[in-house]
């Protein structure tokens, strides 16, 4: 069955390259364009589109709201979003990943590129239930993981997340990580625990480079491996999940 594909973007030139470039698309379909948020909403459930791709500033109603609206009343039908955005501040790609956006793009860009992104949005398996999770703990993630400065557009940042978030879960998986929690993340995310190892070993590593190195080291003060000067991939998803229990506890008013 083809992908069914809808466009929310007030530049006229980008839809018709994007429509140009889907048409072309072996097991692609085109189902429409709006320009402004508003009408977005009200077409997702006329057209059932697999996936919406979504600029951020548009009249009436931005991505934003568009993604808030989603969340708040999710549709009938199961639809991902790709937002696609002129803008790459970390805080709007933390805000995006967090409202539910399975994937930020960075204009401009290839179509080649867009329509692969497309396809693996589609492909990654099911998330958990929304019931089952808690969203202020995404949230709470998202904000620890902007504050140390991990890279949101890098692969890892969506790994590690949904590590922590595992972790916080099911904490057993810690003492698993190599045949328990990657492979977890990797089935969410459609990909390989090798995949994940590396990506999250990656984002990591560009943290400790250009991150808030202050709250880094108060963090992580004995956590750091003596050979590479970083803490592993453990013991930092150990460390983000042990304070995500903590602010856990202090919201529900339990104390540390």
């Amino acid at each position: 069955m083809a992908i069914r594909v809808m466009v929310a973007d007030d530049n006229p030139q980008f839809i018709r390259l994007l429509h140009q470039a889907v048409d072309r698309e072996p097991g692609m379909e085109w189902v429409g364009a709006v320009g402004d948020g508003r009408t977005a909403l009200t077409r997702i459930p006329e057209w059932l589109p697999d996936v919406l791709i979504l600029d951020l500033v548009m009249p009436h109603l931005d991505g934003f709201g568009v993604l808030e609206a989603l969340r708040k009343n999710p549709p009938a039908h199961r639809v991902r979003v790709l937002v696609v955005s002129a803008f790459g501040q970390e805080e709007l790609i933390v805000r995006a990943m967090t409202l539910g956006a399975r994937y930020y793009c960075m204009k401009p860009l290839e179509m080649a590129v867009l329509l692969q992104r497309v396809r693996e949005v589609v492909h990654a398996p099911t998330d958990p239930p929304r019931s089952l999770r808690d969203p202020r703990l995404e949230e709470e993630v998202a904000r620890m993981m902007n504050e140390l400065g991990v890279p949101a557009h890098y692969k890892g940042y969506a790994y590690l997340r949904e590590a922590i978030l595992l972790v916080n879960e099911r904490p057993e998986l810690l003492s698993r990580i190599t045949k328990g929690l990657y492979p977890a993340v990797a089935r969410r995310f459609g990909s390989t625990p090798g995949k994940v190892e590396r990506a999250i070993r990656h984002a990591i590593e560009a943290t400790w480079t250009r991150g808030n190195l202050p709250r880094l080291n108060a963090l992580f003060t004995y956590g750091v491996d003596s050979r590479t000067g970083k803490p592993t991939n453990s013991t930092f998803i150990a460390r983000m999940a042990d304070e995500l229990a903590l602010a856990s506890r202090r919201r529900r008013g339990l104390g540390a």
